[in-house]
């Protein structure tokens, strides 16, 4: 894993190479410990350019895309029992979104 400096200095290389793009926290679930908290805080694990999408199926949850696409395709359509390619297809019909994501976990 990446110092903390190191992960900083990424973000600022990529948002200068990418001004276009917005940068977006991508928290996991595990920082925050209930919902009777105003903040919490949690450790930037990651930060890299990738895509994610707001799923409607269900009660609705922010996919970011990965290598997974049966369990994205899961998230969007409730069915994972396509393909690689006819997952990949399916996927080409969702709205994505290019960022510059920051992925947040546990405080160290």
């Amino acid at each position: 894993m990446m110092a903390k400096n190191e992960m900083t200095a990424k973000l600022v290389e990529l948002a200068k190479k990418h001004p276009e793009l917005p940068i977006v926290p991508a928290v996991n679930s595990e920082p925050v410990a209930s919902n009777d908290y105003d903040w919490w805080l949690g450790s930037i694990t990651d930060v890299k350019i990738g895509r994610y999408a707001i799923s409607e199926y269900g009660e609705g949850s922010v996919v970011i895309w990965n290598d997974d696409l049966q369990d994205m395709c899961y998230s969007f359509f409730g069915d994972n029992g396509f393909t690689d390619e006819e997952a990949r297809e399916k996927l080409k019909d969702v709205t994505w979104t290019d960022a510059i994501l920051i992925h947040v976990g546990l405080p160290e």
